[in-house]
């Protein structure tokens, strides 16, 4: 298994690039307008398109890959949530919001082949990302 770990810089680039809106408000991820198409992109923008790149996360053109974009879908979460993971096994995803109050929501997806873990508060403003992409048939 990788980790891989997205800046918050990074994040709201990719949303921006996505168009993909958070689902629901976030101290983390204030709203951001979306960008699918910069004509010239400054330099911080470009540092974080090499990064993102050199981790296989954004295309030669520059924009977040389908996987990058899955996984912001699931971004945004309430200040309730404690952490969110996100995982492919079998062909189905399940997504797991365990609340402060160790409260537990689950939910089933098609597709395959990632972990995403939001593993504080977010409350504290938590600034990365934590990305686990799994390669194989085989682990758990």
């Amino acid at each position: 298994m990788i980790e891989i770990r997205l800046s918050l810089a990074e994040t709201r680039w990719a949303l921006q690039r996505s168009g993909i809106t958070p689902r629901m408000p976030s101290p983390i991820l204030e709203p951001v307008e979306a960008v699918p198409e910069v004509p010239s992109p400054s330099p911080a923008e470009s540092e974080i398109v090499k990064s993102l790149q050199a981790r296989g996360l954004a295309g030669t053109d520059g924009s977040p890959n389908p996987l990058l974009c899955a996984a912001l879908e699931w971004l945004s979460v309430p200040d309730r949530v404690w952490s969110l993971s996100l995982f492919g096994r079998g062909g189905a995803e399940m997504v797991h919001l365990a609340t402060k109050e160790d409260a537990a929501v689950e939910c089933r997806r098609s597709t395959d082949g990632f972990r995403l873990r939001f593993p504080v508060p977010a409350s504290e403003a938590e600034e990365w990302l934590s990305l686990r992409l799994r390669g194989g048939a085989h682990g758990s």
